[in-house]
Order: structure tokens, then sequence, then C-alpha cells
């Protein structure tokens, strides 16, 4: 009886592992669960496993999770590469867990913009570049409320009176109320209760997604909402209630004379639609709407909390980083203003340091999973249609041949030898390509912003009796730091 059921096994296994589509080589796996035995004994967070898989594989991969396949990409030109192809620009459908009381709360399938394809994806992104452009996300004239915010959270820092303290809820704070004006045209006060409820919740749907996305790759598990899942479910839902309370707000008041926000201006362009049949009606709806603002919400704020928790990491272990961007701050702004986005030219090392944070917290370390329109081949290999293709940005920022001694923190790195910034191809933070992040030029002001703003104004240093803040990320939405205290000291 052993005998037999070994047997059965072992033809199981070969026919799991079978390759008849000329699939990337990949570790083996086993039936039902693919590869995931080997992930969870590897310890490893998945950006850094499928970088291991790939120094013995290649740098095309093929993985399985449940019913989830993936081919991981892992170097800058064959990322570069799929991330151009045009028949790559897809989002994979969603073939596992989804929560068929979230879709009774939307009334149907909601893509947005972050899970839409095809011309869903073409119009909506179109409308969103544009509309930041028209509100001048990411230019000039916008940084007068990207500073505002970085003074009300300087002055929230300030009430700590000089204690030890976690910097991610200040920071949430802030970076919420920026893509809240943005989006909803209003801010919040730090203490409003119904503010802080939401950015708890957003903390928590932040930790338990990673283990919920884990169950729901296994499709029996769909008809069963339990642990993570229930929980993603009940926060998505209460998440769903107060961006709809918000949109109908916006509909009350609309006055296509006066657009002030994303919503606004997605309101404006469903009216067009209706009227007009153009652009296509079947894009701009309420669904669609809630789903956007839902991908800016999320993607907007802890894309940037990451970033900034990365630096101050990385400026507790390594002080004199920090002294040095002082100095260049003192010694090109002086003491009698504030940096602003137009000095950045003139500050080379600050370029560099953010450059470098970016580089080695690589917050976007698994960007956004494409899929294939049709089945597609790529270098020698068969993409089927529709399976997930991860470009595997960690694995290109910390590749020793691109960024020798790349675990270590060195913003020299981007400078040449006339002491000027610079920046190599392969320095990708925001990937690559058509799909890549649309908010990349807000990004880049937030964080030029309020990293100089903050270092202009205060040093940060290691709490006395507290262990130094972990470099070892860990991965959920983005790649983020550990929890981690710290104390800081105002500058005169």
């Amino acid at each position: 009886m052993f005998l037999l059921v070994a047997v059965i096994f072992f033809i199981s296994l070969i026919w799991f592992n079978r390759d008849k589509r000329y699939l990337p080589p990949g570790p083996i796996g086993l039936p039902i669960i693919g590869n995931l035995p080997y992930f969870i004994l590897c310890k490893k967070e998945a950006p850094e496993a499928f970088g291991n898989l790939a120094k013995r594989n290649g740098p095309i991969i093929y993985v399985r999770f449940g019913a989830m396949e993936a081919i991981v990409l892992n170097d800058f030109k064959t990322i570069q590469e799929a991330m151009n192809h045009p028949d790559l620009q897809d989002r994979p459908e969603q073939k596992t867990f989804e929560s068929k009381k979230i879709k009774d709360a939307v009334g149907g399938k909601a893509e947005g913009i972050a899970m839409a394809s095809g011309k869903a994806w073409k119009h909506q992104r179109k409308f969103l570049v544009n509309t930041f452009r028209d509100f001048g996300v990411g230019k000039s004239r916008f940084e007068d409320s990207v500073a505002m915010e970085a003074a009300a959270m300087m002055a929230a820092i300030r009430e700590k009176n000089n204690l030890p303290f976690d910097p991610q809820i200040l920071f949430s704070n802030a970076f919420s109320n920026i893509i809240c004006s943005v989006t909803f045209g209003k801010r919040f006060e730090y203490y409003d209760p119904k503010f802080e409820r939401l950015l708890a919740l957003v903390l928590r749907q932040f930790e338990v997604i990673g283990g919920a996305a884990v169950l729901a790759a296994f499709p029996i598990l769909g008809k069963f909402e339990f642990g993570p899942i229930k929980e993603v479910t009940k926060n998505t839902l209460e998440f769903i209630n107060f961006f709809q309370n918000i949109i109908n707000d916006h509909k009350s008041k609309f006055d296509e004379n006066n657009i002030n926000d994303v919503i606004d201006a997605y309101m404006l362009e469903m009216r067009s639609s209706e009227v007009n049949g153009s652009p296509d009606p079947e894009v701009f709806n309420e669904k669609n709407l809630g789903a956007l603002v839902g991908d800016l919400f999320f993607a907007g704020i802890d894309s940037s909390v990451s970033s900034l928790r990365w630096a101050l990491v990385y400026f507790l272990i390594n002080p004199e980083v920090q002294v040095k961007v002082q100095t260049e701050l003192d010694d090109v702004i002086g003491r009698d203003r504030m940096p602003r986005w137009e000095d950045r030219s003139r500050l080379p090392y600050v370029e560099a340091t953010i450059a470098e944070i970016q580089r080695i917290g690589t917050v976007a370390a698994i960007g956004g999973t494409h899929a294939a329109r049709k089945d597609v081949t790529f270098r020698g290999y068969t993409i089927p249609k529709g399976i997930a293709v991860i470009p595997n940005v960690y694995a290109v920022m910390r590749n020793p041949v691109l960024w020798p001694k790349p675990l270590e923190f060195k913003p020299e790195r981007f400078l040449d030898e006339n002491g000027k910034f610079t920046k190599p191809e392969h320095f990708i933070p925001f990937n690559i390509g058509p799909r890549k992040c649309p908010g990349e030029q807000l990004a880049k002001m937030e964080l030029f912003i309020f990293l100089t703003h903050l270092l202009h104004k205060f040093t940060f240093y290691q709490p006395e009796d507290t262990p130094a803040p972990s470099t070892d990320g860990k991965m959920g939405l983005t790649f983020k730091p550990p929890p981690f205290q710290v104390s800081l000291r105002e500058r005169d």
C-alpha cells in the first residue's frame, strides 16, 4: 500500500512539473501547493528568495503558489524589455479568492487603475496623468501644499517633547493628507477620530494583506472567510463605506464649473461619457471611481511612508550621512529659510542620498505585476496568456555587478567625479515602461520636501537602551522596515 501511494505521488509530481509550454526553469513544485514549501523553508522575503532562485536558474524563473502561476524577471535588461513589451501590459485576472461581500458592496467588478487592463487602464491612466498635470501635482505650484503638510507634521513631532517615538503614525498622517487633498479636496486634523480610525485600518490592512494573499492562492479557501482573509474583507468593506460617503458628498455638491479634486474631475469625465459616449462609459463609472480612489489612497500612503521610514533607519545607522546632508543644506540654503523644490539642482549630495535611500530601501521591491494579453514568446520561453509577470526590482537594486557592495549605504555612488548627481539607467525605483508609477513626480517631491525640511530643523538619533533599527525589510503592499523608535533634538 505504501509503495502504491509513493508511486502515485511520484507520478503526480512528474505530471505537475511537466513543461509542455516551454516555461522558464524554477524550483520543483508539489501538487496543489506548488512551490510554497520552498518559500516557507528558505525564510526569506519573496524578492530575495526570487533573486536566490535566479542565481541557480537564470534571470527568468517560473514559480507556482497554489492556483497562482508567475514568471519572475530578475535582471535589468530582462525587466526593461518585458515592461516595454506591447503584449505584456495587462494585469493578471483574479482567479483565486474574490469576496462576494466586496463585489456586492461595489455593485460588481471594479478595477480602478491598478488592476485594470486594456482600454480601461489606458483611458484611466490618461485621465489621471492629465488631472495631475492640471492640478500641478508634482510641480512647483503644488509645492506649498506639500510644505504645509510637512510643517504640520513637524509641529506634531515637537509635541513628543524629545521622547522616543515610532514615526510611522505621524508619517502616515502627513502623506495621507496630501493624497486626501488631491483626491477628496480636503485634509484632516491629525486627531480627528474618523481620520484616526481610517489610518488605524490602513496600517492594519498593510500588516495582514500578505497573509491573506498567500491563503487566497488556493481557490477552495475562497469559500471560507477566516483569519487574514476575513479581516481584509472586513477592513475593505469599511474603506468602501468611507470612500463612498465622500463620493456621495461630491455628487450632491458637484459643479462642473468648479473642479477641485480628482473625484470632481472623474465625475466630469463620467458626465461627458454619458452625454457623448466618449470616453467609454463602460470605463468611467462610479464603480471604477471608487476603486481609483482606493488605489490612490493606498499606493500614495504606503510607498511614501515606507521611503521616509527607510531614510530614518539608515540615518540612525549612518549618522555621518545625516551630518553631510545637513551641512550641504546649511551651506546652500542657510538657516533663514526652508529648502524648496527648485533648490534640488544645487543640492547634489541631498539628491544622491535620496536616490540611495530609494535604491537600498527598494519600496517597490516587486514592481507592479504585469500579464500577457495573449501567449507571448519571450527570450525563448512561453509566457501564457494571463499568467503573472513579476519584475523583481529588488534584485536589480541589489545586484553587485551594477552596484558594488550593494548592502552598504553609500550616497556617493550617485555622484560623478565632479560631485554632480547622476543616475544610471538601471536605477528604477518607480519601475519602468508604460505602467510605471503615475504618481512618480508627486512621490519625488514629497520625499525631497519632507526629508530636507526634517533635517533642516531636526537631528535624529538612536534612543538610549533601544536596539538599532533592523535593515531586514518585510514585504507587504510595499517593502518596509520593521517598527523602530527614534529620538530627535531641534537644531539651532
